[in-house]
């Protein structure tokens, strides 16, 4: 029983260490008005982006902080479109309105190929590709 207890107990600590908190953000990843200073450099490149993400109606995007928004001083240029096949549908529906990273490819220009996508924040946009799934993070305060 003795052994029971200790074994629990060492479970259960080590649970709620890991568990509860949010993993810290991969230092390499960029934010979208990062991508957004230097698109040329970044196009056509497998990149992380993290940020706060937007999957609503007609609103696909991920921004450097949630107050950028509402924000008009800061324009589009703290935003990136978010482009992903169905299939990733409700994995990344479930992280709406969270910070998250993502892995996918860096796209300058969406609307160059004449294509009409509604809901875009920008032209430049992150192209998702399974299996590499969005993931939540803990944010950075704004003055990171």
């Amino acid at each position: 029983m003795r052994f029971s207890l200790g074994f629990f107990c060492l479970m259960f600590a080590s649970c709620t260490s890991a568990g509860g908190s949010l993993p810290d953000q991969d230092p390499a990843a960029l934010t979208p008005s990062q991508l957004n200073a230097s698109p040329q450099k970044y196009d056509g490149r497998v990149i992380k982006v993290r940020g706060f993400l937007l999957d609503e109606t007609e609103d696909f995007a991920i921004w450097d902080q949630q107050s950028d928004i509402a924000d008009k001083n800061v324009g589009l240029s703290h935003c990136i479109s978010v482009l992903y096949p169905a299939e990733m549908k409700k994995a990344v529906h479930r992280l709406n309105r969270r910070f998250v990273e993502v892995s996918g490819t860096f796209d300058k220009d969406v609307v160059r190929d004449g294509i009409i996508r509604l809901g875009l924040c920008n032209r430049s946009a992150i192209r998702l590709l399974p299996p590499e799934y969005p993931v939540t993070v803990r944010p950075l305060s704004a003055t990171s």
